[in-house]
């Protein structure tokens, strides 16, 4: 670009680089600007990596999880706006497929019935929207998994107490500070090692994710097949596919 710029006369020459200089510094901004927030999305995922404390609870709770399934229990998720969205992406993946073809799996987001959410809001508080669903659905040896990326979100911790109370086994999902109540209240709680809440939700579906994958893994195997013998006699289905997913 700059060779052709020396067929022009001198006055012309400078202004044609002048522009191109002003181009290259306007997208490299924009780069700058897209570069630093994957920077902070890939440094957070690093330290999640290099920190075994982390790495302990997710196994924790996928294990958790994994052994509700496996006696037959379901699992419930919850979680408020962008956790909302969160909470609907993980129960599908567990429903429907996460890489392979088999038997759905009994997961459900308590974030998706509107008449429940808004009767409960109005006939209570929005504090109970998530408990009462849990009161109605849950039962003992169930898992809820209650998202928040304060740690601090009414409802879920509404949810998460009578959860508790019920014999639910109830795992956590929030940001960095360990003295929220989710934190303390659940009997296992993954703090994701960050302030800002995109990052948080970020790190939080690549856990869902991870967790999915276990899940799937342990009771099914790379073919489809049940790793566990009285899951077959109940009816869980051999598959001989495994294909990638389409979305």
């Amino acid at each position: 670009m700059f060779a052709l710029t020396t067929k022009g006369i001198i006055g012309d020459r400078q202004v044609v680089v002048k522009d191109v200089y002003l181009c290259y510094k306007c997208i490299m901004t924009e780069f700058k600007f897209w570069k630093e927030r994957l920077s902070e999305h890939i440094k957070l995922i690093t330290l999640i990596e290099s920190d075994n404390k982390i790495l302990s609870r997710i196994e924790e709770a996928a294990k958790l999880i994994l052994k509700a399934f496996q006696d037959g229990k379901q699992l419930l998720i919850c979680g408020n706006g962008g956790s909302a969205s969160d909470s609907q992406h993980i129960a599908t993946e567990f429903v429907s497929r996460f890489f392979i073809d088999r038997k759905a799996l009994n997961a459900e987001a308590l974030t998706v019935n509107t008449s429940s959410l808004t009767a409960i809001g109005n006939d209570y508080s929005f504090d109970k929207v998530f408990s009462r669903q849990v009161e109605a659905k849950g039962e003992r040896g169930d898992v809820l998994i209650g998202i928040s990326t304060s740690g601090n979100s009414k409802n879920v911790i509404e949810a998460i107490n009578v959860a508790k109370e019920m014999g639910i086994i109830t795992i956590g999902l929030t940001g960095n500070n360990k003295d929220t109540m989710i934190y303390k209240v659940s009997d296992c709680c993954i703090g994701v090692p960050s302030d800002v809440t995109p990052r948080i939700q970020e790190a939080h579906i690549l856990i869902g994710h991870m967790i999915c994958d276990f899940v799937e893994y342990e009771l099914f195997g790379k073919t489809g097949w049940p790793r566990n013998k009285a899951m077959e006699a109940d009816g869980f289905v051999k598959s001989s596919r495994c294909k990638a997913r389409k979305s």
